[in-house]
């Protein structure tokens, strides 16, 4: 090819060498931008040309191209006009003043081109994420029932004969052979109604004829029962109520025209005929002696239908069905009348369905009162078991801890929760000072052994409540080794009388268990020299604190302190972060959360964010700092805190737990129903509380807003009392069932603050300076009260009060607070939150949010 036709024809171009000094920088830029494509590369030449590399060769004309084109020629980039000789790969060759320079691809410098363009001139255009509307709110499924058998057959009782139908129809006012009512169509007079006509009949002329009816009654029962015509005498008998049962009636009771068996519910009161005690007495012993005849007689099913119905005495009846094996009905019926949970829970155990027992035990907090009933019925095995499943529960929720706690009295299930016992000590608290103890109990090593006595040996004022946690789990553990049981003891003894009190609360005989625990256990020298015990500091005054003065730059929603340690806030639509208590964040989520909803342990933690009535769920893990999305409910409010497994809400009034361990909404218990309004409800890890307005008619007047407060996890009720209104204005409940609310005192502008139980009040004092301004706070059993004062909000945390504070130029409507694990945490809408631990009397955080 001559030197004048290899600058003609079209070329597949692998890069340009550029003449930058003949074209001019500015011209060379333009034709490498003109030829730009991702992955390009630029080189420069020694003597200041640039060889542009592309990514890929393109076809184009040569005497048109940027610059001398470059042909890839076994990874050797060959320009046009160059004489071709071999080289080595990963070189370019390529013509200059009559000769081939070569040079090596690797060893030019790269040209930077950041500076080539000016985006100073450019718009810019801030892209926010668009809001994703809420996920339709699931229904939340109702809590499980367990389905009633059939007893029919069971009970040996046959289909109703077209005689005994014609009479049942006449003695329960119904065509014989056919199922309406006479009363069908018209309204039923209530209960209180049909005792006052009952009793006006009964004092009338009238009551010679009813009496005789229903001696009639009873002594055609009477002659049934004794004949051993069990058919006929159950199907007629009235059960004896236990005086809440529908009052005196004339109407004689209808004859049972279903399944002889025990109702695993309790049936609607049938009334109690005017018999009198004796008669009441006689039916009595008449239902017992037939209870006995038909166990004798091997009728299991009828004899537990006579306690369970006539005499209502179903744990009887549970018990005798039990002892001959019909541990599925036990099971039904000692449920359906809400025995005991515990018993519920060993019974579905022992009867194989260990399904409806772990719900039952997860919805009533009932694990350890099963295991207990099952060891002392001498099922070790089964305890065993039921005790794995509950471990199984407790990793499930991620409390590791209660995991440990779970296991720990079995000696041999120890060795199944080590690594429980390593992700407690890892996450830090008290808690882990707690999982310490365990772990040192049964791995005294070196190192353990070091970890701990560093610990106890600690005089930082922080420290306490980790030593004060290791040395109570210590005193009631038995170590494996006598050499480190001796050191720990003793160090743990020198650790109490160090720090005066063992417990925050002060309590006394807790400290002396304590002492006496470890004395044994102790160096003998150390024991021997012991003081007399000092008598525990009682708390000071108010921990006095005051917010930043300056407003944080996002707003916060929520804010809880977790472990004593680490923060995590809320701010709606920003996301959550997790802050160290000096403001710095640790981690933080994209996801919005308007509310934070935590467990007891602090490993896990539900995120709210509110779309209406609809409340969209997330779950957080802390430790993996893992998060995922649950579901979305309808519901009015969701407690913020929880046990870790089930979530309280209430939706249409109703108290609904929810099971967070199921990937849809599903209610395990319910509380109440929609002719109740809960107006505030509040939780601690013992007990829940709300402030309730019962349906019209169902209390006295003037009475219609109670307290109710229940045991948690039992979820039993244990007392409900009227709220006298009179002179309140506000109030809030506490988990424990006090009623922190704001009085006026008569027709004057003086307010005051304070704290019922029923119609006594426990604590009251003087609001100086608030009227409308004053805002009310629980949460758990903590109370604060917010108001107005000067250009600020002052909060009173507590009954003394225990913490005062100060937010400058915030409102207080403006200031929320929240308790958990002893440490209260108060915040504004501007972003300023503060951190106070009121068992130490000291402030842990004092920060603003940044951006």
């Amino acid at each position: 090819m001559s030197a004048a036709g290899a600058f003609r024809g079209t070329v597949a171009a692998a890069g340009f060498v550029i003449d930058v000094p003949l074209l001019g920088e500015g011209e060379a830029r333009r034709r490498v931008l003109d030829s730009w494509a991702i992955g390009v590369t630029i080189r420069l030449v020694p003597d200041g040309r640039w060889v542009l590399i592309l990514p890929d060769a393109v076809a184009v004309r040569i005497e048109r191209a940027p610059g001398l084109p470059l042909l890839d020629v076994g990874n050797i980039l060959v320009g046009v006009g160059s004489a071709g000789a071999p080289q080595q790969a990963g070189t370019v060759v390529f013509p200059h003043q009559g000769a081939d320079v070569t040079l090596s691809t690797a060893e030019m410098p790269v040209v930077d081109t950041s500076d080539w363009i000016d985006i100073a001139t450019l718009p810019l255009h801030i892209l926010r994420p668009i809001d994703i509307p809420a996920p339709p709110p699931l229904p939340i499924a109702d809590p499980q029932a367990p389905s009633a058998p059939d007893m029919r057959s069971k009970a040996g009782v046959g289909a109703r004969s077209p005689k005994s139908a014609k009479v049942a129809g006449e003695m329960a006012g119904k065509k014989a052979g056919g199922g309406g009512s006479r009363d069908a169509g018209r309204a039923r007079p209530s209960r209180q109604t049909r005792g006052f006509v009952a009793r006006m009949v009964l004092g009338s002329p009238a009551s010679g004829l009813v009496h005789r009816r229903h001696a009639r009654y009873l002594r055609q029962l009477t002659e049934e029962f004794d004949g051993r015509r069990w058919d006929e005498a159950l199907r007629n008998a009235i059960g004896l109520g236990d005086g809440s049962g529908g009052g005196l009636r004339l109407r004689l009771p209808g004859r049972r025209l279903g399944l002889l068996r025990p109702a695993p519910v309790r049936p609607g009161a049938r009334g109690s005929v005017g018999f009198g005690p004796t008669a009441h007495q006689h039916l009595m012993a008449l239902y017992r002696n037939a209870a006995k005849q038909l166990e004798a007689e091997g009728r299991i099913a009828e004899a537990a239908f006579v306690l369970a119905d006539l005499l209502n005495v179903p744990l009887e009846a549970v018990a005798l069905l039990e002892r001959h094996d019909h541990v599925q009905l036990a099971a039904e019926l000692a449920e359906g009348r809400r025995l005991a949970p515990d018993m519920v829970v060993r019974l579905w155990w022992r009867a194989g369905n260990r399904s409806r027992a772990i719900e039952v035990a997860r919805s009533r907090g009932a694990f350890a009162g099963a295991v207990a009933r099952l060891v002392q019925s001498g099922d070790d095995a089964a305890a065993r078991e039921l005790r794995c499943a509950w471990v199984e529960v407790c990793r499930d929720a991620s409390d590791h801890a209660a995991a440990v706690d779970a296991a720990w009295p079995d000696p041999a299930l120890r060795p199944l929760v080590a690594a429980d016992l390593d992700i407690s000590v890892a996450l830090g608290g008290p808690t882990a000072a707690r999982m310490l103890a365990h772990l040192v109990s049964t791995a005294p090593s070196a190192e353990n052994r070091a970890r701990a006595m560093a610990m106890l040996d600690s005089d930082a004022g922080a420290d306490r409540p980790l030593r004060q946690g290791f040395v109570q789990a210590w005193a009631t553990l038995e170590a494996s080794d006598a050499a480190a049981d001796r050191e720990l003891s003793s160090g743990a003894i020198r650790t109490l009388f160090r720090d005066r009190v063992l417990s925050s609360s002060g309590d006394e005989a807790a400290v002396r268990r304590t002492l006496t625990a470890l004395r044994s256990r102790a160096d003998p020298i150390l024991v021997a020299d012991l003081p007399a015990l000092p008598r525990p500091v009682r708390p000071g005054s108010a921990v006095m604190f005051t917010a930043p003065p300056e407003p944080g730059r996002m707003p916060v929603l929520d804010a809880v302190v977790l472990d004593g340690s680490r923060m995590l806030v809320a701010l709606g639509e920003a996301g959550v972060r997790l802050l160290t208590l000096d403001g710095r964040v640790a981690a933080r989520w994209d996801v919005p959360a308007d509310q934070l909803v935590v467990a007891d342990s602090a490993a896990q933690v539900l995120l709210v964010t509110r779309r209406g009535r609809v409340c969209e769920f997330h779950r957080l893990h802390v430790p993996t700092r893992r998060i995922s999305r649950w579901v979305s409910v309808a519901a009015r409010h969701v407690v913020p805190s929880y046990d870790g497994g089930l979530a309280i809400v209430v939706d249409d009034h109703e108290i609904s737990f929810l099971d967070t361990l199921d990937e849809r909404p599903r209610a395990l218990w319910r509380e109440l129903d929609a002719t109740y309004e809960v107006h505030d409800i509040s939780r601690s890890p013992t007990a829940l509380a709300a402030l309730i307005r019962v349906p019209q008619g169902s209390a006295a007047a003037g009475a219609d807003l109670q307290v109710w407060r229940w045991d948690i996890p039992t979820v039993t009720l244990r007392a409900r009392w009227p709220l006298a209104l009179e002179g309140i204005v506000a109030g809030k409940v506490t988990a424990n069932g006090h009623v922190l609310v704001l009085r006026r005192e008569g027709d004057q502008e003086t307010t005051s603050v304070a704290v019922m139980h029923g119609a006594s009040v426990t604590h009251s004092r003087p609001i100086p300076d608030a009227t409308e301004s004053a805002h009310l706070l629980a949460s758990g059993d903590v109370t604060a009260v917010v108001h107005t004062q000067g250009d600020g909000a002052r909060i009173e945390i507590g009954d003394g009060p225990d913490a005062v504070g100060f937010f400058e130029g915030a409102r207080g409507d403006a200031v929320e607070m929240r308790a958990h694990a002893g440490v209260v945490t108060v915040w504004d809408a501007t972003g300023r939150i503060v951190a106070i631990d009121l068992a130490q009397r000291t402030v842990l955080a004092s920060l603003r949010t940044t951006t």
